[in-house]
């Protein structure tokens, strides 16, 4: 599997990223799901930096730990809340229905064993999700500068449930 030196590309890119001052976040309810690590066996793929093993569940959280601080530093109006790591995936989308969130954003890191393999994908359930999902997915190919398999229609996770962008 690729080494997840992808993880610090995607933290430069959560830093790097600049919001405007009005901003689509103003007022919002943001639930982030940090994807895997709801059980000791649940950690999703695993990855090497160097020698290092390093899972996938961790990463997420990182990565939702980053990107509530800047969202939250960025615009003092918005509300961002890193779900409970819950084993159920219908669970964690009904707890961010519980919470009243606005939209609901799943992060992972997938891996393969096959090293050619490195792209950037993003996936939605309705048309009206691109709105969110567009210029998030161009500023992790832009930073990431990986190939780009661009945005996809799909049940997918955590999408098949709920009403979230």
């Amino acid at each position: 599997m690729k080494n997840l030196s992808i993880f610090l590309l995607g933290l430069a890119l959560l830093i790097s990223v600049p919001v405007s001052a009005t901003t689509p976040f103003s007022g919002k309810i943001i639930a982030l799901d940090a994807g895997h690590g709801s059980t000791e066996t649940d950690y999703g793929a695993t990855g090497y930096c160097g020698s290092t093993p390093v899972r996938e569940s961790d990463v997420n959280l990182k990565v939702a730990e980053s990107l509530k601080t800047k969202i939250e530093s960025s615009e003092p109006n918005a509300t961002v809340v890193i779900l409970n790591r819950v084993p159920i995936r219908k669970d964690r989308v009904a707890q961010a229905e519980s919470i009243g969130a606005d939209v609901l954003i799943s992060i992972h890191h997938n891996g393969s064993l096959d090293t050619t393999v490195d792209y950037t994908q993003t996936f939605i359930t309705q048309n009206s999700d691109k709105k969110l999902a567009n210029p998030i997915h161009k500023a992790l190919v832009a930073i990431l500068k990986l190939d780009d398999k661009g945005i996809q229609h799909s049940g997918y996770g955590m999408t098949v449930y709920g009403s979230f962008p």
